[in-house]
């Protein structure tokens, strides 16, 4: 199959959608199709290569209201005519962005299945809040936007069932599929904490979070619950790995908390050297309420780590309360739930090896050797509809 992915977020950043997209165009590639991968231009990016994978980028402009997001416009030439020459088979989209426009418009034009796949909720509160428009009329209005994209879809896809739930909820007229992200659970255990997890001297009272350093992450939320653990576990140490837009406004809130002895903030780690610090610690935590799907929850859990998040769309479908991890209610003074549940899990080292075997099995449900054949599956079914 030929299989055109139009993203309007991949490298150089780092966040979820990239992890996708780099991961699921691998195992596509490494099952013989052919993958092109549409996306913003970056000035002086290491370009992203693999095997039966051709990268096409497209002037951008900033996104002003998110750094490090770049807007393209909404047609492009040089597409079109990518388009037209290989005539793919199946056209993807990640985004509901203007490159995500082009992938309807070019589907329209020579009438090539489409895929939305849903990754984001821009229309929750905490990412409205981040752009100063938290009001219900723009939360209606992003919905009502998603739809305009999403519903001229063959078929939409999202990572996760609750995730889908939600969607159901705002009346999608498209079929909706719940299909997990895919993660390589090889890479994940051939590696070992390594020297530089060494230097941090974690010790065994450690709690780790990875990804974007933003608000949409709660992380603030975070800092205030292992304040609390401290009072209890005064040696135990929290790992921030990562960098976004509140990188340095946490900074100052750890100051603030009096905890930054006990806080280690590494900005932005290479995703290869990531797992050494995954295994460098006991748990992980989350404080998200705007996943689609947890991604860094399963990807610690491939090391081993319990997870303790909120329970939240996304977050409550890869963490089993009391199986593999703790779920917090989110409610009015829920941090000190979520302390209690850190302080047990740090303490009582039966459990944590118990989580931490059932965190194990857990994770192998998202082998990508296993997923990306529910892809395959769906993408024949839309060839064969199509002719």
């Amino acid at each position: 199959m030929k299989i055109v992915i139009f993203s309007d977020v991949f490298t150089p950043l780092v966040n979820g959608i990239t992890t996708f997209v780099k991961n699921y165009s691998m195992s596509l590639a490494d099952n013989g199709h052919d993958v092109y991968i549409i996306a913003p231009r970056y000035k002086n990016e290491k370009e992203f290569s693999y095997k039966n994978i051709k990268v096409i980028r497209v002037w951008a402009l900033p996104f002003p209201v998110y750094p490090g997001f770049k807007l393209t416009s909404p047609y492009n030439y040089k597409i079109h005519k990518l388009i037209k020459e290989i005539n793919p088979d199946i056209i993807h989209f990640q985004v509901a962005m203007p490159l995500g426009f082009q992938a309807i418009l070019f589907s329209r034009i020579y009438k090539i299945p489409l895929i939305g796949t849903f990754h984001t909720f821009f229309t929750d509160k905490e990412y409205l809040k981040h752009v100063n428009l938290d009001y219900r009329f723009v939360e209606d209005l992003a919905w009502g936007y998603n739809k305009l994209f999403y519903n001229r879809c063959d078929l939409i896809t999202c990572p996760a069932i609750s995730t889908k739930e939600e969607l159901d909820k705002h009346n999608f007229n498209k079929k909706i599929l719940s299909i997990s992200n895919l993660i390589n659970i090889d890479i994940f255990s051939k590696h070992k904490s390594n020297d530089t997890i060494k230097k941090l001297n974690l010790g065994d009272k450690s709690i780790i979070y990875f990804g974007r350093i933003s608000r949409e992450k709660n992380i603030e939320y975070l800092l205030n619950t292992f304040s609390l653990v401290l009072k209890n576990i005064p040696k135990a140490k929290f790992l921030i790995v990562g960098e976004g837009p509140q990188f340095e406004e946490l900074k100052k809130k750890c100051v603030e908390l009096k905890i930054s002895d006990n806080v280690i903030f590494t900005g932005l780690v290479k995703h290869k050297d990531l797992f050494s610090y995954i295994k460098g610690c006991g748990i992980f935590v989350t404080a998200s309420t705007t996943e689609t799907f947890g991604l860094t929850t399963i990807e610690a859990m491939t090391c081993g780590l319990p997870g303790i998040g909120l329970d939240a769309t996304g977050t409550r479908d890869i963490i089993k309360d009391g199986v593999n991890g703790y779920l917090i209610k989110n409610k009015n003074d829920s941090e000190k739930e979520f302390a209690s549940k850190i302080i047990k899990l740090l303490t009582d080292d039966k459990l944590r090896a118990k989580f931490s075997t059932m965190a194990l099995f857990e994770s192998k449900k998202y082998d990508q050797k296993k997923i990306i054949k529910i892809w395959e599956e769906e993408y024949s079914k839309l060839m064969i509809k199509n002719r």
